[in-house]
């Protein structure tokens, strides 16, 4: 004992020096470095100012800053940050002509000794709290998902100087009485760093598989799938995996390709003024190019979906590759831009900066997804340029494999009749049907004989399969197009609840068909395009050049025919830029010019298209270079010659003139004159344009002008403004009758902005504009219509903490053969941070007219060996009809694979609904100042509150009235007006949020959802309130109380079996307690009442009691156990076979009535840097069934 009480003594005593010598060095005052310093400056002799600079690594003061000399003060200049001494002048002017000035001796010191104050800071310096490139939005994907990177060391399992990498390698498996063995992996891999001194390496690799493409609603893309390993060198570069490959300068070869493949680029540099470039490049291609027209509705900003140049209905388009032109301006992709798509499915929306009317022009190129042959890619360029001359050549080849054909399945029989095809087609139709044996996971069809009761004609049709013991068909419909074919979309409710689209057979009236869908197939045909071209530059002189261009190409429509064509293609001419004139009155000009003339065979065929998009509709004819994925056949020879001169100073003072000839044998020849200019005259500004036009189109001609004046006077701070446009096309026969127009139209603008360097931006603008179309004998121009246009810009910064925008337009339009139109559009955004940052708002509105598209849906079944990853399962035959329905699927409510063998697939129509559309969004946060906190009364009780909303609301209507359209809020969920709803409400107040002892919530949540349908509407919401009690009790103990009320509503109007509002009540107390930071000890009671009152089951009730317990094992960077075993009690009111039907499984969530056991083991090993395992078990014994058990192992390693 008494060896104890000495060890104590000691340790007591030892404590008590290390705190008095901890208390008397506080008591030292600390040394403190003085602020002020002093450095001597030279005073240059025979000036009469001395100017320098104070270089220091800590901030000046400028005020400080005195010298030794008495009487001299120091002068500062802020904007280049130097200092000034002005010394008495020692020169008197001489008073005769030509004689030198006369100096008076001074005493100036040949140096001064200045001293000056520093801060403890320099507050130029760059301050980040994290690196600049980890804050990159660029590079979020090469980030990992969770966690930051740089906080410390980076736990890896396998280490690689000089490169850095994120990502890990996880495989796993899961097995278990209820489902079969599966087996996941996964692989994410970033690099990035230097292989050697000159070889840099950056790589993305994965073996995920992502079938669908980023949102199309910003700029920028995030392509999380994409894969690839680069490798660069200063003379070098190779990149292998998902490429992009685009055209260097080239006139004829234009091409933008998604390959999966290799590219290399090697540069070389002889001697200055000689250097090459060689590129070679060959892969597998993702997609094809495709140059679309797409047609305008009145007033609608989309979706409008684009189809496949061989008329496909539904394309998948590649990410980034699409080009959109509106009225021939290339617009930018955005939310907060020109637009939106939805590359999935090929849909494009307008933003509301551009009103869509009739009279718009849309044309977009794009790259989409076509895997019915595999395509091979090659592409070799090289670039040399020696001295003032410069040359390239390029080849460029993509085939599809007439034998490889992932995504069709062709026989004999297809492969015969696909070599039989006329040589210039490009896709062909078979029949649709295959008899095959009946099974009933399909929709499939009986054939039988139909007797039209007008004709007593008989034929064969397909209809529903009734009868399986006859010939049973799967059926293929191909969309032709109303009105040419004999088979519609069925609506009789019986069979749309078929799992699948159905269709049936409609004949025709007095011999004309009233159907869109025909029971045939499409079979592209396998393509070749190849392009060779070559080209020529010499510079005479610094702005002078004189060029050459040639190209040959080779296109095969249809590669099982051994017949292609062959064309090639010219152009010549020279360029001048940017020459100095030596003209009176241009003396600051630039002179601009060129000629040139363009050839190109009827054969030829360019790879994309490599004119203006507007080239086509300048010269008033059809599109006579169709840039799709056919290649483009061009039927007769083209001439084209073009000389354009002008001279321009800048972007306010230029003019120029082009001539445009083009000849081509029985389509068009005619003649273009460009005219454009620009002048400022003092503080008025002028601009101009005007394009002439006539031309012989076959047995038509054009007269076609189309002009442009502005005038603007920018003195002061609003700029008034005038522009008047016209466009006048009149297309008619020699003899003058048969008149026809596109374009007829005249258009007053005044309008009044603001600076372009104002604080506050904002423009008001008014239109009036009216059309002319011919009338109904075509032997005159009559008034088409008027329309009115009024739109308002403000973008304005409110103070230092608010940013408002806001677009508003507004348009009335009286058409001569439709009713009256008026359409809103309005885009509003507003930010704030008020009270120190504890208050601050996001709010944004948009209103439009667009369409909703009517959707289907399917269950599909899930690959083999993934059923885990399913959503529904099948549940029988339940309406005993012999075929799987929609209303036979049931929503998975455990994780067990046999519950998991279907997914919900929804499948989009061509029919949409014209409406009214309303996007609300809104984010408060709401604190008190941290002066309220730390003090006391009614100030520190209010403190004690914080409230957390937001609001998500997109809708689409079709009731007019100016209420429905602007109020987000004006709606009813059960109204037929109301298309589509999505709302997302949720609010939290918080009390004594950050308080560890005591603290509250009340949290509100409501998620409302409508859906248009083939068949009908469907409508899901889930709203509730809950409350969170959470005290402290001691400092290892720690309850929590939550009292929640919910309603789980689903409405449905075709299928009124899943129609259901379940009203619940939950209670649960918890009490946990953590005697150290390693273990964890938590009970839990719970006791919920689920009630429906709503549909088929109304009164059908469940009561739950469960008991919980938890325990947590954790030890930080070693493992962490968790187990967990919970009790159930249900009470059901219902007998055994509602337990099965929809609202039985929704109420009692995968439970029976009786006693239910759950119970749970999940271990976390870390077994050392950068390697973890995870193991866990899971198993539940329903009353009166087996035991179910599911296990699961899983290694990751972290790179």
């Amino acid at each position: 004992m008494l060896p104890l009480i000495r060890c104590y003594l000691r340790c007591f005593l030892l404590l008590a020096l290390l705190v008095t010598s901890a208390w008397a060095h506080a008591q030292q005052r600390p040394e403190v470095m003085s602020s002020r310093r002093c450095v001597w400056v030279r005073v240059p002799a025979g000036r009469d100012t001395t100017e320098f600079a104070l270089m220091d690594s800590l901030t000046v003061v400028p005020s400080s800053v005195s010298i030794s000399v008495q009487g001299r003060a120091v002068a500062y200049d802020r904007t280049t940050d130097r200092y000034r001494i002005l010394w008495p002048s020692s020169r008197i002017v001489s008073p005769e002509p030509n004689e030198p000035d006369l100096r008076l001796p001074t005493n100036r010191p040949d140096s001064v000794l200045v001293c000056y104050r520093v801060l403890p800071l320099r507050l130029g310096a760059p301050v980040a709290r994290r690196p600049r490139e980890q804050m990159d939005t660029i590079s979020f994907n090469n980030r990992p998902f969770m966690g930051y990177a740089g906080l410390g060391q980076q736990e890896q399992i396998l280490v690689t100087p000089g490169i850095s990498k994120t990502g890990n390698l996880t495989r796993g498996v899961s097995f278990g009485n209820a489902q079969n063995v599966f087996v996941n992996s996964a692989l994410n891999l970033q690099l990035e760093g230097k292989l050697t001194e000159k070889i840099g390496l950056t790589a993305a690799i994965s073996d995920q598989n992502v079938p669908f493409q980023p949102e199309g609603n910003t700029q920028q893309l995030q392509e999380f799938d994409r894969i690839f390993i680069t490798l660069t060198h200063p003379n070098w570069a190779l990149t292998a995996g998902d490429v992009v490959l685009r055209n260097k300068p080239d006139y004829f070869l234009r091409f933008y390709k998604n390959v999966q493949g290799a590219a290399a680029e090697a540069q070389f540099r002889q001697r200055p003024g000689w250097r090459s470039s060689t590129n070679v490049a060959a892969g597998v291609a993702k997609g094809k190019f495709a140059s679309t027209t797409v047609d305008p509705i009145e007033n609608v900003q989309g979706p409008y979906r684009l189809r496949g140049p061989n008329g496909e209905q539904f394309i998948i388009i590649l990410a980034n590759s699409e080009r959109v032109y509106l009225d021939g301006r290339l617009l930018v992709r955005g939310f907060d831009n020109d637009y939106v798509i939805d590359y999935n499915t090929a849909e494009l929306t307008f933003s509301p900066r551009h009103l869509i009317t009739r009279n718009s022009r849309i044309r977009v190129d794009y790259e989409y997804s076509d895997f019915n042959y595999a395509r091979s890619l090659y592409h070799l360029s090289h670039y040399q340029e020696a001295g003032r001359l410069q040359l390239h050549a390029n080849y460029y080849r993509e085939a599809d494999n007439p034998d490889n054909s992932p995504n069709l399945t062709l026989d004999d029989d297809d492969r015969d009749f696909l070599r039989r095809l006329p040589e210039n087609v490009s896709i062909a139709a078979t029949p649709g049907a295959d008899s095959v044996s009946y099974d009933r996971r399909q929709v499939q069809y009986n054939r039988v004989r139909y007797r039209d009761p007008a004709t007593g004609e008989q034929r064969w049709v397909f209809e529903l399969l009734t009868d399986s013991t006859r010939s049973v068909y799967n059926v293929r419909f191909t969309d032709v197009g109303e009105g040419n074919a004999d088979y519609v979309l069925s609506t009789d409710p019986g069979k749309t609840n078929a799992n699948g689209r159905v269709y049936e057979y409609v004949p025709p009236i007095g011999g004309v068909s009233r159907g869109r869908y025909r029971p045939e197939r499409l079979l592209p045909t396998p393509l070749e395009k190849q392009l060779i071209s070559a080209g020529a530059n010499f510079r005479v002189d610094s702005t002078t050049s004189v060029f050459v261009d040639v190209a040959s190409s080779d296109l095969d429509l249809n590669r099982f025919s051994p017949q292609s064509d062959k064309g090639h293609s010219m152009r010549v001419g020279y360029a001048v830029q940017d020459k100095p004139l030596a003209v009176p009155g241009l003396r600051n000009y630039r002179l601009r010019s060129s000629m040139d003339y363009e050839y190109t065979s009827r054969r030829f065929s360019p790879i994309d298209r490599y004119r203006d998009i507007e080239f086509d509709r300048n010269w008033s004819t059809g599109a006579t270079q169709q840039s799709n994925a056919i290649g483009g056949r061009l039927s007769r020879e083209d001439n084209i010659f073009n000389f354009s001169v002008g001279a321009a100073k800048d972007l306010n003072n230029h003019f120029g003139y082009r001539v445009s000839r083009r000849y081509r044998a029985g389509e068009v020849s005619g003649v273009q004159h460009w005219l454009d200019g620009a002048q400022r005259v003092g503080d008025v500004e002028l601009r101009g344009s005007l394009f002439l036009l006539g031309a012989e189109s076959g047995r038509r001609r054009s007269t076609w002008t189309r002009g442009e004046g502005a005038v603007r006077y920018t003195r002061g701070p609003v700029v008034p403004g005038y522009a008047y446009r016209f466009d006048k096309n009149r297309v008619a026969l020699p003899s003058g009758d048969s008149l026809s127009s596109a374009n007829y139209f005249d258009e007053h603008a005044v309008f009044v902005q603001s600076q372009d360097s104002a604080r506050t931006k904002y423009r008001l603008d008014y239109t009036y504009r009216r059309d002319r179309a011919p009338n109904a004998e075509q032997t005159a121009l009559q008034l088409r219509g008027t329309a009115q246009t009024w739109q308002g810009q403000l973008t304005t910064r409110i103070g230092r903490n608010q940013d408002l925008s806001l677009l508003a337009t507004y348009r009335d339009l009286l058409a001569r053969d439709s009713a009256r139109q008026r359409t809103a559009l309005g885009q509003l955004a507003w930010n704030a941070s008020l009270l120190q940052g504890q208050v601050r708002s996001e709010l944004t509105y948009n209103v439009a007219t667009g369409r909703e598209p009517k959707r289907d849906y399917v269950f599909i079944p899930v690959p083999s060996g993934q059923q885990g990853l399913g959503t529904h399962y099948y549940a029988g035959d339940l309406n005993n009809n012999g075929r799987q329905d929609k209303e036979e699927f049931l929503e998975a409510a455990t994780p067990d694979a046999v519950f998991r063998t279907h997914i919900k697939v929804f499948l989009f129509t061509d029919t949409y609904v014209t409406a009214f559309t309303n996007r609300f969004g809104y984010r408060l946060l709401l604190g008190a100042p941290r002066e309220w906190r730390e003090g006391s009364g009614w100030r520190a009780m209010v403190a004690r509150f914080s409230n957390v909303s937001s609001v998500n609301l997109d809708r689409r209507t079709t009731d007019k009235s100016l209420s429905a359209r602007l109020n987000p809020f004006a709606y009813q969920t059960n109204d037929e007006q109301l298309l589509s709803l999505n709302k997302v409400l949720r609010n939290t107040l918080y009390f004594n949020r950050s308080n560890p002892v005591f603290g509250a919530e009340l949290t509100v949540l409501q998620n409302q959802q409508k859906t248009l349908l083939t068949t009908g509407t469907d409508t899901r919401n889930l709203a509730s309130q809950s409350m969170l009690l959470r005290r402290t009790l001691a400092q290892s103990f720690t309850s929590r109380l939550t009292a929640t009320r919910s309603i789980r509503e689903n409405s449905s109007t075709y299928l009124l079996t899943r129609n259901f509002r379940i009203r619940q009540y939950e209670v649960a107390p918890e009490l946990s307690y953590q005697p150290s930071g390693t273990w964890r000890f938590t009970g839990t009671y719970q006791h919920t009442t689920k009630e429906n009152v709503f549909g088929p089951e109304t009164g059908a009730r469940g009561a739950f009691d469960e008991l919980g317990v938890e325990t947590r094992i954790s030890q930080v960077n070693k493992r962490t156990v968790t187990a967990a075993s919970r009790y159930v009690r249900v009470a059901y009111s219902g007998d055994q076979a509602s337990e099965a039907s929809v609202v039985g499984l929704e109420i009692l969530q995968a439970l029976r009535p009786g006693n239910n056991v759950t119970w749970t083991i999940n271990l976390e090993q870390r077994l050392s840097n950068g390697l973890n395992i995870t193991i866990s078990y899971d198993g539940r014994k329903p009353d009166g069934l087996r035991s179910i058990h599911t296990g699961r192992m899983q290694a990751s390693v972290l790179f």
